[in-house]
């Protein structure tokens, strides 16, 4: 999706794509594009709080 990574931003025709898209994925290959979604958006959080810190104490 270009644009936005938040879904709530998205239009309902991109949200019908990727339901479109994830339909075909079998139960497991989609739990592994879930699981990296969720590692990718940890580690986001995570460079976020380190950016933080590092302003702080500069």
């Amino acid at each position: 999706m270009a644009g936005s990574n938040r879904s709530d931003d998205w239009s309902p025709e991109q949200k019908f794509s990727v339901v479109l898209e994830t339909a075909a994925l079998s139960e497991i290959k989609l739990s592994h594009l879930l699981k990296i979604g969720s590692l990718v958006v940890r580690m986001l959080n995570l460079k976020g709080s380190i950016v933080k810190i590092i302003q702080i104490i500069l």
